[in-house]
């Protein structure tokens, strides 16, 4: 009986990988792609200089996970996260998972955009889902300005 149960756990742990949205395909032979982790450390810092206070991204990174799925709906965005038939050029759950479509560059993707949501839950003020806070917007296109300056 507790070799069925194990056989059990291990089958179904193969099937369901604990993901939020495990219906989004993701591309898993894309663990990280080139300056995911000094991007990230850049805009955690940009932020935190800009509103003093931590978002623990070193000691709590969200996972990543990077998209490479078409989307049907959109002929100028050949690659999105697809979710319940719409299409997004990235999404993030609970500050603990990102899901980001793969562009050209690192600086052309999502992935600042979807670090920003994250950063604002971390410091208390709100995931910003309208994007109404234009300051932090803000933020996101000069720090994609300055990764892009870095050839990321």
């Amino acid at each position: 009986m507790f070799q069925r149960c194990i056989l059990c756990a291990t089958l179904l742990a193969g099937c369901y990988d604990g993901r939020a949205y495990p219906d989004i395909e993701v591309n898993t032979s894309i663990f990280k792609v080139l300056h995911q982790d000094q991007l990230t450390l850049l805009a955690a810092d940009r932020f935190e200089t800009a509103n003093g206070s931590s978002v623990a991204i070193v000691t709590n990174p969200p996972k990543v996970y990077w998209v490479d799925t078409t989307c049907p709906y959109l002929d100028d965005a050949p690659t999105a996260v697809v979710i319940e038939g719409r299409c997004y050029f990235g999404l993030m759950y609970d500050c603990g998972e990102i899901y980001v479509a793969v562009k050209t560059t690192l600086s052309d993707s999502a992935l600042v955009h979807e670090l920003m949501h994250c950063f604002l839950m971390r410091a208390g003020i709100t995931a910003d889902a309208a994007h109404n806070n234009i300051i932090a917007w803000q933020l996101v296109h000069a720090i994609n300005d300055e990764a892009n300056e870095r050839g990321w």
